[in-house]
C-alpha cells in the first residue's frame, strides 16, 4: 500500500498547526516532534481548506490523543471522521490549548 507524509507545524508561541490535505488515503499514524512539550493533541477537520471544526466523537467528546515526544501516536476510530478532510493539529484541547515554545514538526502518514 503506497504511502504519503505531510508535516504540519506548529510554530513557537502556538497551539495550532497548518492544516495538511489528508483526503489521499486514511490516516495511519503521526510522529510526534523529538522535543514535544508534553500535551495532549487534539485536531480539527474541513472539507475545504477554510472552514475548521474541532473532532469530536458521536457523544461530543473532543478526540484527544495522550502522547509522548518522538512516539508513533495510533489514529483512534473518532479520527476515521477527518478521511477526505484537510487536517490540523492542536496541542492540548480546544478548552486547554498549550502553547509550544519552540516549533515543533509533526509527521501523518497517509495510506491508500
Amino acid at each position: 500500500m503506497p504511502t504519503v507524509t505531510f508535516k504540519p507545524k506548529i510554530l513557537a508561541g502556538q497551539s495550532l498547526s497548518d492544516a495538511v490535505d489528508c483526503s489521499g488515503g486514511d490516516i495511519m499514524y503521526v510522529m510526534m516532534p523529538p522535543a514535544w512539550e508534553r500535551a495532549n493533541i487534539s485536531f480539527q477537520a474541513s472539507p475545504d481548506n477554510v472552514l475548521f471544526g474541532d473532532i469530536c466523537t458521536e457523544d461530543g467528546k473532543e478526540v484527544m490523543i495522550p502522547c509522548l515526544a518522538g512516539t508513533a501516536v495510533q489514529i483512534p476510530p473518532g479520527l476515521t471522521a477527518a478521511k477526505g478532510s484537510w487536517l490540523k493539529i492542536r496541542s492540548g484541547s480546544r478548552n486547554y490549548p498549550v502553547m509550544q515554545t519552540i516549533d515543533q514538526e509533526f509527521i501523518i502518514v497517509v495510506g491508500s
